[in-house]
């Protein structure tokens, strides 16, 4: 029986191995498309990476109009230093409201004007208004935090939702819906990562239902400053998942949706992060 778990430990060796240098070779050839051939496609202040489309057959013919998010708070976009990005689907609001408060109470007032949170509701409905109705309270709630440029609320267009998540093949025995959800999760860090790297120095990945520590902020700076002649491509503030991962915007940001663009429909966002992790590189 030794020798049955030996070949088993080599053969998964080898397929993590395969991974790698696939995913490897696939974030080099979007550095080759963002700095050699970089055709891409400018509306407004966003603007849809080649190597974005290039992932999903279904969106080649789709017009770049049709790709720009709806905005759901003014659209005037001011650079920030570090922008903090947070998908919220239509059916998880329980939680968002203690969650954006405890970021704005929590948030030290000498960087309110180097920080944006970017709320994004990512949801498959067919206009703005649909998404004004169901944002109504948030709006309401932090219009302070919005006029002043501090919170800004976007949606995912309707197109994007052409990618074919509900199609994808079960993976490591996870039922059609919890694969649905992990598949329409994966392209949407995508698409806020997207957005949000285009009006940021670093950009911070959060959720929906967590809970910001006193002086959070001071603490992410006071170690970007440490690690300012040290070479890095992901600080992780946390141990879960994907929440509380920072990255240098853009060429970083891009970098990383190679890798969950790849492997999007394969593996969950947490575990594409592990898989990742030994291709960082400064």
């Amino acid at each position: 029986m030794w020798h049955l778990a030996i070949m088993t430990v080599i053969l998964f060796v080898a397929l993590v191995l395969n991974i790698y240098v696939l995913v490897d070779m696939h974030r080099k050839e979007c550095n080759i498309i963002e700095t050699q051939n970089y055709e891409a496609v400018k509306e407004g202040s966003f603007e849809i990476w080649t190597g974005v489309i290039n992932f999903f057959p279904e969106l080649h013919d789709v017009a770049p109009k049709a790709l720009q998010p709806l905005h759901l708070s003014p659209t005037k976009s001011v650079h920030k230093k570090l922008v903090i990005g947070i998908p919220l689907a239509a059916e998880r609001t329980r939680y968002i409201s203690g969650t954006l408060s405890s970021l704005f109470d929590k948030l030290d007032e000498d960087y309110r004007n180097d920080v944006m949170v970017l709320l994004m509701i990512a949801s498959n409905e067919t206009d703005a208004e649909n998404f004004s109705e169901k944002t109504a309270w948030i709006q309401g709630n932090f219009s302070k935090e919005i006029e002043s440029g501090l919170m800004k609320v976007i949606a995912v267009p309707k197109a994007w939702y052409r990618i074919a998540v509900r199609s994808v093949p079960p993976t490591f025995g996870d039922p059609l819906e919890r694969m649905y959800w992990r598949t329409k999760q994966n392209i949407d860090y995508i698409y806020i990562m997207t957005y949000a790297s285009q009006m940021c120095d670093y950009y911070l990945q959060l959720e929906d239902d967590v809970e910001a520590a006193n002086g959070y902020m001071r603490v992410i700076f006071n170690y970007l400053i440490f690690k300012s002649n040290s070479p890095w491509f992901l600080i992780s503030f946390t141990t879960i998942g994907f929440i509380g991962k920072l990255f240098r915007c853009p060429e970083h940001v891009r970098n990383r949706f190679c890798g969950i663009g790849f492997l999007f429909s394969l593996l969950p966002v947490g575990s594409l992060i592990t898989l990742m992790s030994p291709l960082s590189r400064s």
